[in-house]
């Protein structure tokens, strides 16, 4: 369980970085558009919400994914 967790953790801040990337390391830039985000999301109905929680849950699932793949015990084919 705390495997999975650590994971979750991983995964999360490589988003975070991720979008700092994306906003080329511009700290003032990320945290405005990230508020303006956050203001619109707030606001909009439920309907309107989903496909943005979709996006967002399926490039999570998708980085977490990749970083569980990254952190499992390799099993040599050539130990017996």
């Amino acid at each position: 369980m705390v495997h999975h967790l650590e994971t979750a953790a991983i995964s999360c801040t490589i988003l975070v970085v991720l979008t700092l990337f994306v906003f080329g390391l511009r700290f003032e830039s990320w945290v405005h558009e990230w508020a303006n985000f956050l203001k619109h999301y707030s606001v909009a109905p439920a309907t309107a919400r989903l496909p943005v929680n979709i996006v967002i849950v399926v490039i999570y699932l998708m980085v977490f994914v990749i970083v569980w793949l990254g952190r499992r015990k390799k099993v040599s084919a050539h130990v017996q």
